[in-house]
């Protein structure tokens, strides 16, 4: 709407106060006509202050006591952070705002519901306008005082603590190079290389995913990458993170080093924990903070929350929740559920077990999943951590031939499943006794503040019921982990242009995703 319009300033004053950001991003259309259903919520909002949920569904489904809920800010584009948001790059947000002043809404929403600690992703090389290395490795100076003025913001708007979160491969590094090498049985294969990570990629269903020839013995045999800049490059990257962080005071909550962790399927994800390919054993992460190359890459990333005087057993991996079965409950040889099965796979390789999965199948599931595999990770074991981060989306029965979970079902059985999980969670922490669970990615009880205002959040990006945050929550309240350390982070992100969770999403003025107790 041009300025010179009578109602420009009003229009202006009506999306500041979060009332409405208009018909679409960067506009607000004064003659389109407007539903009694849409004015019944622009009352609400304008007079009462506050966001009611749609018809039926509880807003605030209460956490139970022990557990915090935690912000889920997805990708920062850092190098552009203080450039006007003229693109539309975060698409719910007006285009006459800089990508700084968006993000500062944001932060003051979440602290209003209650979070102080926030995770955030940033590209490595180059994604969501994010470059933190030059093609040398070297750390990029301006996107370093960049991600400054977010912590300063972060710290600004009330929030404490922090968690970075690296893409080290794929997206996160810009394009790959194509290399013609050898595979496991010495054929002459095309694989990707990132500069970033320390395994080669392959095409598959149009996507890229980790090399896993030879069956589930890529860690052992999948060639090093010719490309890769070396983990000192990347260690020094961390440390000046950490430093930022130090400078701002900022706390680093949890260092998220490789989101989603699948050992199931792509054993060579290990080399995040220890490298087999690149780096000497016996080679120290640093001297006199100048950083070496190093197989022992969760070492490391320990080393530096520990010189800069954070927890080093907060240096993690996060792990995903698989899919489970109705009335089927198959354990793996660590003792704990299929339905933490992740958590063994994290488990194995801290503690040198094996990795990879079987060939067993029961009721559409894959049962022991490290029984039959002969893959070991070579590495002395690791520090047990101090947090238990796992992914989770409530995953019930099967849906498909591919073996997806189903997640169209609801009410009690969502609410019984959330309760095994946690039970089943609970029950793997004899491993890790005293740790802090994080349940990462949760579905989240927040209205849109966009067209599809009566939606619910997340839940219209999968075919998830609205009632699955409070259904989840309902779970977790009558399990056996309830009332101990537990951390929410709804999946609620700083997006671009997203039609599942526009940015910055409308629970503002206190009206979170959940509430604590």
């Amino acid at each position: 709407m041009p300025w010179y319009y009578d109602i420009y300033r009003y229009a202006q004053k009506i999306r500041d106060l979060g009332i409405t950001t208009g018909c679409a991003p960067g506009y607000f259309c004064p003659n389109d006509v407007i539903t009694r259903g849409q004015m019944t919520y622009y009352i609400v909002r304008g007079i009462l202050d506050e966001y009611p949920p749609p018809t039926g569904l509880t807003s605030n489904p209460k956490l139970a006591s022990g557990a915090s809920l935690h912000g889920n800010a997805g990708s920062v584009p850092l190098d552009i952070y203080t450039s006007l948001n003229s693109s539309g790059v975060l698409g719910a947000c007006s285009r006459n705002m800089t990508i700084r002043q968006c993000t500062q809404v944001y932060l003051a929403n979440l602290y209003k519901q209650g979070v102080r600690e926030l995770r955030f992703f940033f590209g490595v090389r180059g994604s969501f306008y994010s470059t933190a290395l030059d093609a040398n490795g070297n750390v990029n100076q301006t996107w370093l005082n960049n991600l400054g003025l977010f912590f300063d913001d972060v710290r600004g708007a009330g929030i404490t603590q922090v968690t970075p979160n690296f893409s080290l491969w794929g997206t996160g590094d810009g394009s790959p190079v194509a290399q013609t090498v050898q595979d496991c049985n010495l054929n002459s294969v095309t694989r990707y290389f990132w500069i970033t990570s320390p395994f080669a990629a392959v095409v598959s269903g149009g996507g890229y995913v980790p090399d896993n020839s030879y069956p589930h013995d890529s860690y052992n045999c999948s060639p090093p990458n010719p490309f890769f800049i070396g983990w000192g490059k990347i260690y020094n990257l961390v440390d000046k993170v950490l430093q930022k962080t130090v400078e701002k005071s900022l706390i680093v909550y949890e260092l998220e080093s490789l989101p989603e962790w699948n050992s199931e399927d792509f054993t060579i994800y290990a080399r995040f924990i220890y490298d087999n390919k690149h780096g000497t054993p016996g080679t120290p992460c640093e001297i006199n903070r100048v950083w070496q190359d190093s197989p022992t890459v969760q070492a490391c990333m320990r080393r530096a929350m520990q010189l800069n005087g954070f927890s080093p057993g907060a240096a993690t991996i996060s792990a995903m929740e698989t899919r489970t079965s109705d009335g089927s409950d198959c354990t793996s040889v660590y003792g704990d559920k299929y339905r933490v099965v992740g958590l063994s796979g994290l488990h194995a390789a801290f503690m040198s077990g094996r990795l990879g999965r079987t060939g067993r199948n029961q009721g559409g599931l894959f049962c022991e999943p490290f029984l039959d595999v002969q893959e070991q990770l070579a590495n002395d074991p690791q520090p047990v951590p101090t947090l238990i981060d796992l992914h989770s989306y409530v995953c019930v029965g099967i849906s498909d031939q591919n073996l997806d979970c189903d997640l169209t079902k609801s009410g009690q059985i969502i609410s019984d499943e959330f309760t095994k999980l946690s039970n089943a969670i609970n029950n793997f922490r004899i491993h890790w006794p005293g740790s802090t669970v994080v349940f990462g990615e949760t579905h989240n009880n927040d209205v849109l503040n966009n067209s599809d205002i009566g939606h619910q959040g997340d839940v219209q990006c999968l075919p998830a019921p609205l009632s699955a945050p409070l259904d989840m929550v309902n779970g977790f309240n009558a399990s056996n982990l309830a009332g101990q350390s537990v951390a929410f982070r709804p999946f609620a992100i700083l997006a671009p242009d997203s039609h599942c969770v526009p940015w910055p999403p409308t629970w503002s003025k206190g009206n979170g995703p959940y509430a604590t107790q």
